[in-house]
Formats: structure tokens, C-alpha cells, sequence
């Protein structure tokens, strides 16, 4: 049986709320949280469920401090840590090569990437514990398509396909753990992952069969990138905890 640990990492968002350009938003905004629960429902449906095969450890880095209760519950991490990201801000701008929001948001991800891994380290090494393949997940992305274990080969590092040649995918990375923890440096590196893996690890990031807006998507603009978008009928999405209200919001880009 193959062990498989899935590393939650980053911020969940608000409905019809951004932080991308303001990181403070994360904090200061009075919005409503997506409905996270229903991220989670797609995963144990979609990955734990279907691959029987296999078993799953959750482990968590957010940057939701005031949901650190509430994940815990739902996850059920084996290791965890929530941090304020306005206390990283200086440290995350002096690593990120350039002073333009995208850049920062781009290194933020990276360092947030990191964060979650030597939260899985960390754990590996007190527990003397190995893992076969690791899966680092964004929590505000929402799976509506079977992910099988078996399409992967672990010498590999995957990401999720982008089905647009012109975009960079980020909604999960899949790859061994001695891979992980060399994925991990990417941060500081002053470059994007896709060049990093290529240049630096000397590996393809090989997209997998998994694609944005038509299996897979941000729920904040789920009906905008899902359901407008490729036509994908809104009731597959009820079976995940979500209602018409919610899906009619999650239009923000």
C-alpha cells in the first residue's frame, strides 16, 4: 500500500474578496470564508476515496490563523502550523527578486510551499516515518475529478494542467518526498517554479491529467472559471456541501 501524505499550503479566501494585491486582506476583511469544508469533501471523495490503495496523512502551513480550530477539526492534520503573514512581509519582499505584487504574491506561494514541507519533514524525521508520494494542495481549490495515484511515477515531479499554454498552473504538485525537500529550496531562488525544476532540479514539470476550470478550480470563481466558462453543470457540485447561493457568488476573478 502506497503512503501518501498531502500538504495543505496557503491562504483560504473570502467570497468576492482578493488579497492578491493586499495581503493584509487576509486580516482586515469582515467577508464570509468560502465554503473550505466543501474543498475537503472533493479531496476525500476524489483522492482518499477513490484510490483505496492507498493511505493518506494530512499536514497543514496556513496563513489562516483565525481558522486554526476549524481546519485541525477537518483535516485532522498529523502536523501543523498557522502563521500571520503580515509578520513574514519584509522577509518575503527581500526574497522576491522584484517589487511588483505579482512577484510578491508568486514568492509568498513559494514561501509558503516551503513552510508546508518542513512542516511534513519535521514530522517525518521525529516519527521515522516514509512517505511514497506527496501531494502539496492548495486548501481553496476544489476537485470535481477522480485523481489516480497509480498515473503517477514517483521519479517525477507533476503539476496540474493548465489547459491554456500561456498559464502556469499552481492547484497541487505531486512528487516523492526526497524531491519534495529539494522543491522546497525553490524559495529565495528569485525564480518561477516551472524554470526552478527545470534549471535547478533538472527535471520536467510534467503537467498531469488534471485540468483547471474543466476538473478542478479556485471556488471563489467557480461558476465564473467552471461553470460559465466550460458549461459544466452546476449540480455536480451540490454532492460536495455547496448551495446554488454560494456557487451564484463565486464569481470573483
Amino acid at each position: 500500500m502506497k503512503k501518501v501524505a498531502i500538504c495543505l499550503r496557503g491562504c483560504i479566501s473570502k467570497i468576492q474578496d482578493n488579497f492578491i494585491n493586499n495581503p493584509s486582506q487576509i486580516y482586515n476583511s469582515s467577508k464570509k470564508y468560502i465554503n473550505y469544508n466543501a474543498v475537503y469533501n472533493s479531496i476525500k471523495m476524489h483522492i482518499i476515496d477513490f484510490n483505496k490503495d492507498c493511505s493518506f496523512d494530512f499536514f497543514i502551513h496556513s496563513w489562516n490563523t483565525d481558522l486554526e480550530k476549524e481546519l485541525i477539526e477537518l483535516y485532522k492534520p498529523r502536523a501543523y502550523e498557522f502563521e500571520n503573514q503580515l509578520l513574514y512581509e519584509s522577509y518575503i519582499k527581500n526574497n522576491s527578486g522584484g517589487n511588483s505584487s505579482q512577484i510578491y504574491r508568486k514568492t509568498a506561494q513559494q514561501f509558503g510551499i516551503a513552510k508546508s514541507i518542513k512542516v511534513l519533514e519535521k514530522y517525518v524525521n521525529n516519527e521515522n516515518i516514509k512517505y511514497d508520494l506527496i501531494i502539496i494542495y492548495r486548501p481553496d481549490v476544489i476537485l470535481y475529478q477522480n485523481l489516480n495515484i497509480n498515473d503517477y511515477n514517483v521519479n517525477n515531479i507533476y503539476v496540474n494542467n493548465a489547459g491554456n499554454p500561456l498559464y502556469i498552473p499552481d492547484f497541487h504538485f505531486i512528487m516523492n518526498y526526497d524531491n519534495c525537500l529539494k522543491f522546497a529550496n525553490v524559495f529565495g531562488k528569485k525564480m518561477k517554479i516551472y524554470l526552478y525544476v527545470k534549471n535547478v532540479l533538472n527535471k520536467k514539470l510534467i503537467q498531469d491529467k488534471i485540468i483547471a476550470g474543466r476538473h478542478q478550480e479556485v471556488l471563489r470563481k467557480l461558476k465564473f472559471s467552471c461553470i460559465d466558462r466550460h458549461n459544466i453543470s452546476r449540480n455536480i457540485f451540490y454532492k460536495y456541501g455547496l448551495t446554488d447561493n454560494e456557487i451564484n457568488l463565486m464569481t470573483h476573478k
